[in-house]
């Protein structure tokens, strides 16, 4: 339902609906102003630092990720370039790999460093991993940071996996989000297990209601063998068939169950 707001940009009273705010002009995203993909807090359309994220086809327009000032400049850092020295296979000699270094974009994992060693000049490589990578691409901004520095938080989708935020992109309100995200995933793999565990229960019941048919058949014409001859083992064998029987009944109702 539509209402009276105050457009952030100029702070005039605007239809919260409205494509334009008749006093600034400003469109839109500027009436409501936009949210820090940081810190989450509102800013001002003008005032924000905007990062192209990617180009909407359908709205043709691009989508772009706003920032504060502040909250630009402590996470758009530089990141410190790392060295790491790995001895050479054939001399010994310690020789350094560079890992790569960028202020925007994603860290540069699977790849490798190829050097000569400084000593004998032996061909190798070091082949850099998401594993072995010091750095990584936090999951709401998407710049670059130091794993040992920040926030390390296990993905809801894979448990094999952990993704890597700033601190301070990690407020309150994602916290409680990915607490929710982690709860509905949770639930749903128990929803998967009991359905799982219905689907075995049943398979069993199967199982053992077709191997009652199939014994009951042969014991009531042992039965009749044994009423119509008698004699002692004949029916000791029926009894043994019959505690048999008795034996698969109780597993079934225990399976029914």
């Amino acid at each position: 339902m539509a209402e009276l707001i105050k457009c952030m940009e100029c702070g005039g009273m605007v239809s919260s609906e409205a494509n334009q705010c008749l006093h600034c002009k400003t469109d839109s995203n500027g009436i409501k102003g936009v949210k820090c993909t940081t810190c989450g807090g509102l800013l001002k359309f003008s005032e924000a630092i905007k990062v192209n994220d990617y180009y909407d086809e359908g709205a043709e327009k691009y989508i772009y990720r706003s920032f504060h000032n502040s909250c630009y400049q402590q996470i758009s850092c530089k990141i410190v370039e790392k060295k790491l020295t790995i001895n050479c296979p054939v001399c010994g000699q310690p020789n350094q790999f560079s890992y790569g270094n960028s202020s925007h974009g994603y860290s540069r994992s699977h790849r490798t460093e190829r050097i000569n060693c400084a000593k004998c000049a032996h061909p190798y490589e070091y082949k850099q991993t998401a594993a072995n990578d010091p750095y990584a691409s936090c999951k709401y901004c998407r710049f670059l940071l130091e794993k040992d520095l920040e926030v390390k938080i296990l993905n809801p989708y894979n448990k094999d996996f952990y993704d890597y935020v700033h601190k301070l992109c990690n407020n309150k309100e994602r916290q409680a989000q990915e607490l929710e995200t982690k709860k509905y995933y949770e639930n749903q793999e128990m929803m998967r297990n009991e359905e799982k565990h219905k689907m075995e229960r049943k398979k069993a019941t199967e199982n053992a209601n077709g191997c009652v048919q199939a014994t009951f058949i042969p014991i009531l014409i042992f039965g009749g063998f044994c009423v119509f001859f008698g004699g002692f083992w004949p029916w000791l064998f029926g009894v043994l068939l019959a505690v048999y029987l008795i034996a698969l009944m109780i597993e079934y109702f225990n399976i029914s169950s």
